[in-house]
């Protein structure tokens, strides 16, 4: 089945191309300008043409939706680009839409390798279910696997468990199960809460700290979840660690730390794209968010969503700082939240971007 999503990922890329050479002329302003083939080929290639996971997330959000036209929404496109994979997947009797919109699919062993996305309240269900205790989604991750040691040297700190599911619902609504789903260090323990939810998920955690992977080993052991753990120190050189699907890095909140956890994933990442999961506070960045920008740009990194107030670390002393603050805060009343964090999620674009030397006017759509 993997060779058929592959087969069927090129067969899409040349039916798209094949029609875009004749449709652009239907877009505005495009019918005046003086271009030919050549041209059309060198926008369709640089500007048009999807990496291979990102294709299989394009796939999910078609298939798993109530409409397919929901498409159009969560992916920011329009009806075009979604005219282009339901007229291609009914031609190669992947899928059928009926006459209330909805989506029929044909080839169900596709689902091995696209995992159905679940909402946070699902997830909560699960985990309640399989861990036998409640969520407590303002209290920290660590409680509720009942991780005791946490290691402050290390830069850790447990998200709150609401923070988890959450980033459990927006993985899941995207990522593929083609190859595994790479975790640039786990102290929140998504690993766990991802393959509970998803048995079938295939993940690999690296970290630092041995005792956090032993934790996760003895936890994945216990409820047989396909997780790997090895020890890596990302600041060190190293060969790829493997093929991945797309990976999750939630680094040092610092200018250096997001490069040094980006490109060590990015690195492991090969010609088929990604996805790519960013948890970043605003702790020690500031406006240098815009020399990250620019990074993000260089590393190709084509951002999809930056989600704000879904995130957060509860309030918990492992710091002088924390003492300080918490201090100059009581008059002020008690608050769970110490610290937010964005959500950034990106398609690695595989290939070489190159901008184009023709000359167009503003209003002309290619």
């Amino acid at each position: 089945m993997k060779d058929f999503l592959e087969k069927l990922y090129q067969k899409f890329l040349n039916f798209k191309k094949k029609l875009f050479f004749k449709d652009s002329f239907f877009q505005l302003g495009v019918s005046e300008l003086k271009i030919g083939k050549k041209e059309l080929n060198y926008f369709f290639e640089n500007y048009y043409k999807v990496p291979f996971f990102e294709f299989l997330s394009d796939l999910k959000f078609i298939l798993f939706s109530k409409n397919p036209y929901e498409f159009i929404l969560k992916k920011g496109s329009d009806n075009w680009d979604l005219w282009y994979y339901l007229e291609f997947l009914k031609r190669e009797k992947v899928l059928k839409v009926e006459k209330n919109g909805k989506v029929s699919l044909l080839k169900k062993e596709i689902l091995e390798f696209l995992p159905r996305p679940k909402k946070k309240e699902e997830i909560k269900e699960i985990l309640e279910k399989k861990l036998r205790k409640k969520v407590k989604e303002e209290r920290p991750i660590s409680e509720l696997f009942e991780r005791k040691k946490i290691t402050p040297e290390l830069d850790q700190l447990p998200l709150s468990q609401g923070s988890v599911l959450f980033l459990a619902e927006k993985i899941l609504e995207r990522i593929s199960n083609f190859y595994p789903f790479l975790l640039v260090g786990d102290d929140d323990l998504l690993s766990l809460t991802l393959c509970l939810v998803e048995p079938k998920l295939k993940v690999k955690v690296i970290d630092l700290d041995n005792d956090l992977l032993s934790f996760i080993e003895s936890f994945a052991k216990k409820f047989k979840l396909k997780i790997e753990t090895q020890r890596v120190d990302i600041t060190k050189k190293s060969k790829p660690l493997g093929k991945f699907s797309g990976f999750l890095a939630n680094p040092a909140y610092t200018e250096e730390g997001v490069k040094e956890f980006l490109n060590f994933g990015i690195s492991n990442l090969k010609n088929e794209g990604g996805v790519v999961f960013l948890v970043l506070g605003d702790e020690a960045i500031g406006n240098r968010m815009l020399f990250l920008e620019e990074f993000f740009a260089k590393k190709q990194l084509l951002l999809r969503e930056a989600i704000v107030g879904k995130i957060f670390y509860p309030q918990v002393i492992l710091h002088k700082e924390d003492r300080v603050i918490e201090e100059r805060l009581k008059e002020f009343g008690q608050n769970p939240v110490r610290l937010g964090a964005t959500l950034f999620i990106f398609d690695y674009i595989p290939f070489k971007i190159k901008k184009i030397k023709f000359k167009k006017p503003m209003i002309a759509y290619i």
